[in-house]
């Protein structure tokens, strides 16, 4: 079997060689850093989390970071967002997957690009060992700030300007004036926590069991999120305060020209005055203002208002390798081109029935 380095000391001391890989791939994004993983793999490792690396002439020319699960390996699911595989190119991919197929066993399920170009990169670096199958598509979305809060909502439909307008008069007019915090880096990560954890105690989030206070790793994790500085990777959160006292706040990552939202809250009793889109409208205003910010990227769960401020969109899905062979290839051909048509046909049947419905209900015609 394919060796898979799980332990978090054992980890760490791939620090130099995983960078390195990290540089040489065209990956961009911080949750393949080694600081990220780290950090993931102390606070919920379990035993089946961890790396594998495929090496040649001395160095890692390929790793990817998984989960063991007995007969197959897949990404992992809790905080990883866009956990790509690392690889110095095609060649280097292929090599990883030619080790898999000989010595893994089982299937191969990893995240990654819906786009048509990193699906083919893939199946060229599986030919021959694995049938490549998309599946869950899902989407993410991200807002430009790379001109002011006015450019931005000037894009935007006359009713959601004024909306947003609404919204964030009548927060001053109940509340008062309004201030942004803003912590950022290793120095101010207790300070930072502290709010998180202030925020998530009242929010709606604590009775349904999902705040960051509920869960003992989840704490930990964010607390790593809110030190980490690595790579160009520095935590950062912003927080809306009324007479000093927190009422709403996003933790998030930036990393190169991004600024990764991974987590949001706000007060229960002030859901009527929309503290979250207002602070986020101030932190579009604060990130626009600095320059080097040029996306906010909004993970996570999509939502209506993440669609409405949102000023584009990428699409990401799971893909699973399975070892070639008749199954897999009349699975592949089930799964991509008979369960979509099966689908329609299922919907079409659903939309003829409601019509059929509605007809007799308006009397049949008469």
């Amino acid at each position: 079997m394919v060796e898979l380095i799980r332990d978090v000391e054992a980890f760490n001391r791939l620090a130099p060689e995983w960078e390195a890989l990290t540089t040489r791939s065209s990956v961009r994004n911080p949750f393949v850093t080694h600081a990220w993983l780290a950090n993931w793999l102390d606070a919920f490792g379990d035993g089946c989390h961890g790396a594998i690396l495929e090496r040649a002439g001395g160095r890692a020319i390929a790793a990817a970071f998984v989960r063991d699960q007995g007969t197959s390996l897949s990404g992992p699911e809790a905080h990883t967002y866009w956990t790509e595989v690392l690889d110095e190119g095609d060649e280097a991919l292929a090599a990883l997957f030619g080790r898999l197929a000989r010595e893994g066993g089982g299937r191969l399920s990893l995240p990654g690009s819906a786009e048509g170009a990193y699906r083919e990169r893939l199946t060229r670096a599986a030919a021959g060992k694995f049938v490549v199958v998309p599946k869950n598509p899902w989407t993410s979305r991200a807002i430009g700030v790379e001109g002011s809060l006015s450019q931005f909502l000037s894009g935007k439909p006359p009713k959601l300007r004024a909306e947003l307008g609404r919204k964030r008069r009548k927060l001053e007019r109940e509340l008062g004036p309004v201030e942004l915090l803003d912590l950022s880096g290793a120095p101010t990560a207790p300070g930072a926590m502290a709010i998180v954890e202030q925020v998530e105690r009242g929010s709606w989030k604590k009775d349904a069991g999902t705040a960051i206070v509920c869960s003992e790793r989840e704490t930990r994790f964010y607390r790593g999120v809110a030190a980490l500085e690595a790579r160009g990777a520095r935590g950062r959160l912003f927080a809306l305060a009324v007479r000093g006292e927190p009422v709403a706040y996003v933790l998030g990552l930036e990393h190169e020209r991004s600024y990764y939202a991974l987590k949001t809250s706000y007060l229960a009793e002030l859901a009527g005055t929309a503290p979250g889109i207002v602070l986020l409208c101030r932190v579009i205003e604060r990130l626009a203002e600095e320059g080097r910010i040029s996306a906010i990227e909004l993970l996570g769960r999509d939502a209506r208002w993440k669609q409405e401020l949102a000023t584009s969109k990428r699409t990401h899905c799971s893909y699973e390798l399975l070892p070639r062979g008749a199954w897999s290839a009349l699975y592949s051909v089930a799964h991509e081109f008979v369960r979509p048509n099966v689908r329609r046909v299922a919907d079409g049947v659903i939309k003829a029935l409601s019509e059929a419905r509605l007809f007799e209900r308006r009397g049949g015609g008469e």
